[in-house]
């Protein structure tokens, strides 16, 4: 079966879910927290730490992040550099500046950074999850997935967000690495369960394969579960348009139609339902055009 051209949009990757870590909890900074207030509030009180232990590596990486924060760069290199001094083997240090230089678009010194970080303290996932960002950044998708690859296989249930980012990066290199992608996702999936995120990430590479009756099992089997079901509806009925399906799609459409008209008044006039319909219907409009069948 021969998808119509020109009506794969890219994939669209759909937030993340839950997940027993998130990836932001990953790329949180190391050290000790740095409390909630101003920055010259906390400035000030890193200042009188360090004051007090200035030969503390750690102390210096802890302000440069509270510079970094505030966007002063240069402040938050400065320490870093003092901090390197002090310790060279303080993974921290190359680490964050790898942070500070993603911040600054130096991208081959940030990756150079990272390599360093990560040498000194092989598996530091946030460093792993910030070198992917950075390679991505080098226009290198595949180097970037593998550090994905990396982060999964040290904390696996770590949430969908490192499988729906390597499958991204993959796609992007290239409809050779499209299946690559997919079997990621299913990875995923088998790991974390069939969240939502997930299996709409994996429709989309479906399409993009031409395995369409793959992606319609995908998306019954995502959204089974929900109460409402006109949105998917509509979805499906956009993939059997593309498929060249046209009467189940309009059939599909219709029955989202009828959702809809079933709602509750206060549901149904609601902007998102009313644009939802005015779609459907203009979609079976084109149908019935394309189709010269004239139906009502």
């Amino acid at each position: 079966m021969t998808l119509r051209p020109g009506l794969l949009s890219p994939l669209r990757i759909a937030p993340g879910l839950a997940g027993t870590v998130t990836l932001m909890a990953l790329l949180s900074v190391p050290g000790p927290a740095l409390g909630h207030g101003g920055h010259a509030d906390r400035v000030a009180a890193l200042d009188t730490q360090i004051e007090t232990a200035p030969g503390e590596a750690i102390l210096w990486v802890d302000r440069a992040a509270i510079h970094l924060d505030h966007a002063d760069f240069a402040a938050a290199l400065s320490d870093l550099d003092r901090a390197a001094e002090l310790d060279a083997g303080l993974a921290e240090v190359e680490a964050f500046r790898g942070r500070v230089l993603l911040r600054l678009g130096r991208l081959p010194q940030a990756d150079a950074a990272l390599v360093r970080a990560l040498a000194l303290r092989p598996g530091d996932v946030p460093a792993l999850l910030v070198r992917a960002r950075v390679r991505e950044a080098l226009r290198q998708p595949l180097a970037a997935a593998a550090d994905y690859s990396e982060v999964i296989a040290l904390a696996p249930r770590a949430g969908p967000e490192p499988y729906l980012e390597r499958a991204r990066v993959l796609t992007a290199a290239g409809e050779r690495h499209w299946t690559e992608a997919l079997a990621g996702l299913e990875q995923g999936r088998q790991r974390l369960g069939s969240l939502l995120a997930l299996e709409l990430a994996a429709l989309e590479l479906e399409l993009r394969l031409e395995r369409v009756e793959a992606a319609l099992q995908r998306l019954e089997r995502a959204t089974a579960h929900f109460a409402r079901q006109e949105h998917w509806l509509v979805r499906r009925a956009e993939i059997l348009v593309r498929a060249g399906r046209s009467d189940e799609a309009y059939a599909s459409y219709a029955k989202a139609l009828q959702r809809i008209e079933d709602l509750p008044a206060h549901l149904r006039h609601s902007a998102a339902v009313e644009s939802l319909y005015t779609q459907a219907q203009a979609s079976m409009q084109q149908l019935r055009a394309a189709s010269g069948e004239g139906r009502g």
